[in-house]
């Protein structure tokens, strides 16, 4: 410990010393006779005895004074005996005194009276006998001894308080002031400057503290020396103060010699002695003075005038701290608080809790914060009372903090203020006032407080309790950021980026960002990063951006590890791909939502790691747990599709409502489309509809489009082409090809818009461009046929190519009938049965004729007459005339199948009821 407190001292006793002694050092302190009445009334001093009852030179010679007692004289027994009780001329001998003073009292007698009174009133030879001491001090008093008179004033002062015994008292205090005893003219000088029965007299007050220091009291000499000091009571005087400081001070008297230190040290009335000053506070503080043995410390524990002596600083510290010194008290807490037993941080609290009770306003401010977190609530009150850590505060303790903290507020101390507009914004031992949280930021934040005017500005800004005002808020904010704190130049920052307050400005809102990130401030970081690489109103610059990105995410920031590691983990290399899955799982483990679902989305598509359901449900749970709507959208498509999971429709409809409930605009289309389908839950059009708006609303290019879908084929509401127009206008323009494909389609036919077929093709081509395959066909055969634009019949079978390549029957069967006719490019037949083929397989009854024709023929392809037949009959089963009739002559013929009449009979009156020329007479010649 010892080592400790020592290391600790110069840092918290060395910053309060300066206020302190300022203060002090401009005036000694005033009289206060109410505090120190109580040196007043202590046992007389026995040098004074002779002085007082009038005695000779040689009658106060102790042999002589024997010699008289040898006698009878009353008087002179009396006085001996007087000797013996104060030990003044003889060995004290109370029982001896009170032998001798027996008879002379009885004789009448007042000194004898008095020494008798003093020894019954004590009971420490013979009983005591407190009204047969009063009778005699009566009796002494009335016959004009001062110091029975003085002891029958303190008899009436410590009567119960009245009127009249404020009067007796004050009374024999005259008489014995009068009659030259200093300790009742002290008292007497009491009465007159408290004003205690009597109006309040200073001039008069200072008129018996001269008798009673000229008296040789110590207490009056200090007292007359503030008065004089001060010039209260009497015209200022400070030679005169400093004179009876001294006198004081030389007569023990340890509040003169802590004036007398101050003085010296400070050139105040006097030549500035440091040494002088330095003997004046030790002396003070051998004799316990508190703000002596406190100012010793700080001295000590600075080496100020004397050399570092941080064990004796502690000691003087504890002292005065014992004694009662708020300040002191103040600085003991924080010497034990961070002690090592549970013994050393209760002795703190209560350290702290006897500054906060005598109105230390750092100590009434550092008590509420501790009862705040529930370590030093009041047992009275319900709460807690130790050092140690508990629960939390109860409620008896967040009212108690309050009270405590709303002190220290009063005191001026712009902590407080702040916290007390925590206090009041959250609720917590007050009833929540927002507008009244914002008053007390404003005054703290007026004092210069950083973090108050932080506060003030975000109220402000959201107008969360006051009325927004984002101009003012920028104010603030732009205070707090000028004052360094990188927390408030981050906020500034905002307030640019966003056009808060004073218009969006990118460029100021990155200088701010800078300022903070120089100072390690991890979100700006972040945001500066974020800005530079995407080029977000500020010239882009890629490197710059991933240096601040990597800073911040080196710092741990969840939103730059997400940010840099996603970027790096849509990179080809392998390592680097690794190394951003690595930043991103750290961010998903720091509880970021994004990330969470990012590596759900990587596990459920083993980009990058191992395909694994498990792991993507447990990450898309997770990010749910966080408030990830998007993981609760996917979340629900894996427990509709049965993906990962044990297929449960309920569960998926719960997620997928859940997640669109939150606005999450895929959610709400998906559930559109669930509606409008009748998957899981009853069809209702107009429930789609519901959903599909909300989503389009949020730009959502599917739910433009279903909706659109809906209002072109009136389901759920009246058939609206023109509305649906738009909307597919709203959702082609941002790249949905399906709409743009249905805009071509609609300005082809006039529907919803003006027929316009060039208009049309621009639809199309964009949808093409987009990979639309039917898109594809309809720019081909445009371009083929020249409609709305100028034919390019190159450019059209460029179209049908892409169109077949997707697998489009209408596209491969056209571009075959050009590879096999040999128009616009060579012919090849080879490479029409191809696109014949995948046509006719997919469905295209001339593909499959003209495929028929190709394998009988052994044109592009081995003749094969069994597959000719094959192809005719898909053809002629599609109605295709020219397809029956052919497989009616296979059949008649019995080429690539056994001849059969009829069948060859049934497929060419098939062919002759849809008017084929030459089936009628074939079918007449069998």
């Amino acid at each position: 410990m010892k080592n400790y407190l020592s290391a600790f001292l110069l840092v918290f006793l060395f910053p309060l010393c300066g206020p302190d002694r300022a203060a002090l050092a401009q005036a000694p302190p005033a009289p206060s006779p109410s505090a120190d009445r109580a040196s007043a009334v202590q046992e007389r001093p026995a040098g004074d005895v002779g002085r007082l009852l009038g005695l000779t030179e040689n009658e106060n010679n102790p042999e002589a004074l024997r010699g008289l007692a040898a006698g009878s004289d009353p008087a002179s027994v009396a006085r001996v005996a007087l000797m013996y009780l104060t030990g003044n001329g003889a060995g004290e001998n109370r029982a001896k005194a009170y032998e001798l003073a027996r008879a002379p009292a009885e004789k009448g007698d007042p000194v004898g009276q008095y020494v008798l009174a003093r020894i019954l009133q004590a009971g420490d030879v013979v009983p005591a006998d407190l009204d047969a001491a009063w009778r005699l001090y009566h009796l002494a008093a009335n016959s004009g001894h001062a110091g029975a008179q003085f002891e029958v004033g303190r008899i009436y002062a410590g009567a119960p308080p009245s009127e009249e015994n404020k009067s007796l008292a004050r009374q024999w205090f005259s008489l014995a002031a009068e009659n030259g005893d200093p300790q009742a003219a002290l008292d007497l000088a009491f009465i007159y400057y408290d004003g205690d029965g009597v109006p309040r007299d200073k001039a008069l007050a200072f008129k018996w503290f001269q008798a009673a220091a000229d008296g040789g009291l110590a207490q009056a000499q200090f007292n007359l020396a503030n008065m004089l000091y001060l010039g209260d009571g009497a015209p200022e005087d400070k030679a005169a103060a400093v004179r009876w400081y001294r006198s004081a001070a030389g007569l023990g008297h340890a509040k003169a010699r802590y004036n007398l230190s101050l003085m010296y040290k400070n050139g105040d009335s006097v030549a500035a002695d440091p040494g002088t000053s330095l003997g004046y506070l030790r002396a003070a503080a051998e004799q316990g003075h508190p703000r002596a043995e406190y100012d010793l410390a700080l001295a000590l524990s600075s080496g100020d005038g004397v050399p570092v002596d941080r064990d004796e600083a502690v000691r003087l510290l504890l002292l005065a701290a014992d004694q009662g010194l708020p300040q002191a008290q103040l600085i003991a807490y924080h010497i034990f608080r961070e002690g090592e037993s549970p013994e050393d941080r209760a002795r703190a609290v209560d350290y702290l809790r006897k500054s906060a009770g005598q109105g230390e306003t750092e100590a009434l401010y550092t008590l509420g914060l501790l009862t705040l977190a529930g370590e030093a609530g009041d047992p009275a009150a319900g709460g807690q009372n130790s050092g140690e850590k508990t629960r939390g505060p109860s409620e008896a303790d967040l009212a108690e903090a309050f009270r405590l903290v709303g002190l220290a507020a009063e005191g001026g101390l712009p902590n407080a203020r702040f916290v007390l507009g925590l206090l009041y914004y959250s609720g917590r031992g007050v009833a929540e006032n927002k507008a009244e949280a914002a008053g007390q930021y404003r005054l703290a934040a007026e004092l210069g407080h950083a973090d108050a005017m932080l506060n003030l500005a975000s109220m402000l800004d959201s107008g969360d309790g006051v009325p927004e005002d984002k101009e003012e808020a920028l104010r603030w904010g732009l205070q707090a950021a000028e004052l360094g704190g990188a927390e408030a130049q981050f906020g500034v920052g905002l307030h640019y980026e966003s056009g808060a307050g004073g218009g969006r400005d990118p460029a100021e809102a990155l200088r701010w960002y800078r300022l903070a990130a120089d100072q390690g401030h991890p979100a700006a970081e972040y945001r500066a990063g974020r800005m530079l690489f995407n080029g977000d109103g500020v010239p882009r610059d890629e490197e710059a951006g991933l240096r601040y990105l990597a800073d911040s995410a080196g710092r741990g920031h969840p939103d730059a590890m997400f940010s840099l590691g996603s970027l790096r983990h849509l990179s080809e290399d392998a390592e680097s791909k690794a190394e951003g899955l690595k930043l991103v799982r750290a961010a998903a483990e720091a509880g970021h939502a994004e990330a969470q679902n990012y590596l759900g989305l990587a596990y459920f598509k083993g980009d990058g790691v191992k395909k694994s359901a498990a792991q993507a449900l447990k990450y898309y749970r997770q990010a749910a747990d966080n408030g990830s709507a998007m993981a609760r959208f996917n979340l629900a498509l894996c427990y509709l599709d049965g993906q990962g999971v044990k297929k449960d429709a309920r569960e998926g409809l719960r997620l997928l409502r859940a997640s669109a409930e939150e606005g999450l605009a895929p959610a709400e289309n998906t559930l559109g489309l669930m509606y409008l389908e009748g998957a899981t839950v009853a069809a209702d059009p107009a429930e789609a509809r519901k959903w599909f708006g909300l989503a389009a609303e949020r730009g959502h290019p599917d739910a433009l489009f279903n909706l659109g879908r809906l209002l072109q084929a009136g389901e759920g509401a009246p058939r609206d082409h023109r509305a649906a127009y738009d909307l597919f206008v709203k959702a082609g323009s941002l790249g949905h090809a399906e709409a743009q494909f249905s805009l071509g389609l609609m300005r082809y036919a006039g529907l919803g818009a003006e027929l316009d077929k060039t208009e049309a093709f621009r639809w199309f081509l964009m949808a093409a461009q987009a990979g639309h395959p039917r898109a594809q066909y309809n720019a081909g055969l445009m371009l083929s046929v020249g409609e709305g634009v100028p034919t390019d019949g190159l450019g059209g079978l460029e179209w049908y190519r892409l169109a077949a390549a997707q697998g489009h029957p209408e596209a491969g069967y056209n571009l075959a009938v050009v590879l096999d006719e040999g128009r616009l490019v060579p012919e090849d037949d080879a490479e029409a049965v191809k696109w014949y083929r995948q046509a006719a397989d997919l469905g295209h009854p001339g593909a499959q004729l003209n495929l028929a024709v190709m394998y009988q023929e052994g044109e592009g392809v081995p003749k094969n007459l069994a597959q000719a037949v094959k192809y005719y009959q898909m053809a002629a089963g599609q109605g295709l005339a020219t397809a029956q009739y052919n497989l009616g002559l296979m059949y008649a013929r019995g080429l690539g199948v056994g001849r059969n009449v009829g069948q060859a009979k049934k497929y060419l009156r098939m062919a002759a009821d849809q008017g084929h020329p030459e089936a009628g007479n074939v079918l007449n010649s069998l």
